[in-house]
């Protein structure tokens, strides 16, 4: 009804109130064919395999974002091991603490301490986006539910796959931030 009524006033938004009803009968067809093309698309949006394929096409999304998640920091993973190595290469035994060696030593460290934050941060702001994306799915998750809970059960393993997913991102990424900080343990343990 409310399709209905809304194509009739659509119709004779412009034709004055006396002529309304005259401009409907003569209009009826077109006013019906609108109703008809309305009522279409209104339904269409309720298909179960529309309704499918628009959330298919959101899990592929969602895990072309967390797979970018990792990709994103991979180069600087890989650089990570690079530059804390190096400073463990340029970390000497230091016989006086007030030696050229031991400034060395403590500018070295230093820099280890820098490259941590850095990656410390990094990984931080992946968590962020992890986050921002686990609440995208929340959110998806909830409207179907909302709207159309008579099928929502047969997406909650695809719900379940994405949330699971996140969840292992963010340990890796967690892992990661233990290795840093390790590592920086293990050259500040040297420095001493």
């Amino acid at each position: 009804i409310q399709i209905i009524a809304e194509v009739i006033c659509e119709k004779t938004e412009d034709t004055n109130e006396a002529d309304r009803f005259t401009h409907i009968i003569r209009e009826i067809a077109d006013i019906a064919q609108t109703v008809e093309n309305c009522y279409t698309l209104f339904t269409s949006d309720f298909k179960y395999s529309k309704i499918k394929d628009d959330f298919s096409l959101a899990k592929i999304d969602f895990t072309k974002k967390i797979n970018d998640v990792l990709t994103g920091i991979q180069g600087q993973i890989i650089a990570l091991p690079i530059g804390l190595i190096a400073v463990f290469t340029q970390l000497k035994t230091v016989d006086k603490i007030l030696s050229n060696q031991f400034a060395i030593n403590f500018v070295v460290l230093l820099c280890a301490f820098g490259i941590t934050l850095l990656f410390n941060k990094l990984i931080t702001n992946q968590n962020a986006v992890l986050t921002n994306i686990e609440e995208e799915v929340k959110h998806q998750d909830k409207l179907l539910k909302e709207k159309h809970a008579a099928i929502n059960k047969d997406f909650i393993p695809l719900v379940d796959s994405l949330k699971s997913r996140v969840d292992s991102q963010n340990k890796v990424l967690t892992l990661l931030k233990r290795v840093v900080w390790s590592s920086f343990s293990i050259s500040l343990f040297y420095f001493l």
